[in-house]
């Protein structure tokens, strides 16, 4: 024989005023007609074979009197804490292990039996036999207040634990990344200072033309872009007024410019290192030395 199923039609032809009675009557699925019954406030569907309430079950907030009594129902749904107006809940024989978090919003609930279910043991003791209808009332108080009150307490603790511990693991993310860009930075400047700035010369030569007259000190010149080791180099001392800053031209490849030291005695060419601290810094210098100023053969290879 086929269990039945109910359309909304019959279902209000069984309904006497605000209540529905389909105790056992070999129900296997739970009729989703029923959630259409808006008004019904108390409903006995003992006695069946229901193993699976749905979500829609929990718009049926009118509800005053449940029982499920003996039936499969292995969980129930998680909103069944919108049924705030539940005061009689009968989940007698079935097969719940637990209850869900919104449980405890069943404030209104004044009798709860949960005999023969295979409760976890804290569930269990705190519900205790439900043999008497004292026994009852006092389940449904410690379970609402008591056992639903240290389950929440305990989900918060282990969210907070767990959010310590993810706010521990991203700072110690940050502090490695920190960490390792500062080794980097650190890495990149001593590559960059290896060798010193004669070093650093070998690697990016820049000229200068100077067509007055300009004030440097011992400035290391390089006449190749290559290796240091196969590079010559010049020692340059030249002098110069403070004004003379306008006049600096730069050039690249000064192999081309090196003859014009020879053909123009008056015109001083020189190399700045790229990096180096002392680039045009010395014009202060320039008037205490000009009386001294060498007059020719300024580069001494």
């Amino acid at each position: 024989m086929s269990a039945p199923k109910y359309s909304l039609t019959e279902l209000r032809n069984l309904q006497e005023d605000d209540e529905l009675d389909l105790s056992a009557c070999g129900i296997k699925d739970f009729p989703n007609a029923i959630v259409q019954l808006t008004r019904l406030t108390k409903l006995d569907i003992s006695s069946n074979s229901i193993a699976y309430l749905p979500e829609s079950f929990c718009k049926m907030t009118k509800l005053i009197r449940l029982d499920f009594g003996n039936n499969q129902l292995d969980h129930l749904p998680d909103g069944i804490g919108y049924l705030t107006s539940l005061q009689h809940l009968n989940l007698y024989n079935n097969k719940l292990e637990d209850l869900p978090l919104s449980f405890a919003n069943l404030k209104s609930l004044k009798w709860l039996d949960l005999k023969k279910n295979p409760l976890n043991a804290k569930l269990l003791a705190i519900a205790g036999n439900c043999g008497t209808d004292a026994e009852c009332k006092t389940a449904a108080k410690q379970v609402v207040n008591v056992y639903m009150g240290d389950r929440q307490k305990q989900i918060d603790n282990q969210k907070a634990q767990e959010a310590k511990h993810k706010a521990k693991v991203q700072k110690a993310q940050e502090e490695e990344k920190i960490r390792k860009h500062q080794e980097k930075k650190k890495k990149d400047l001593e590559k960059k200072n290896e060798g010193g700035c004669e070093k650093n010369v070998m690697r990016k030569p820049f000229f200068v033309c100077i067509w007055n007259r300009f004030c440097l000190q011992n400035v290391i010149l390089s006449s190749s872009d290559g290796d240091a080791s196969e590079s010559s180099s010049y020692v340059l001392n030249v002098y110069a007024p403070s004004n003379s800053k306008q006049n600096v031209k730069i050039f690249r490849k000064f192999s081309y410019f090196l003859p014009l030291l020879l053909d123009f005695p008056d015109v001083f060419i020189g190399f700045l290192i790229k990096n180096s601290k002392n680039q045009l810094k010395n014009y202060e210098n320039c008037r205490k030395i000009e009386k001294n100023r060498p007059e020719n053969n300024y580069f001494r290879r």
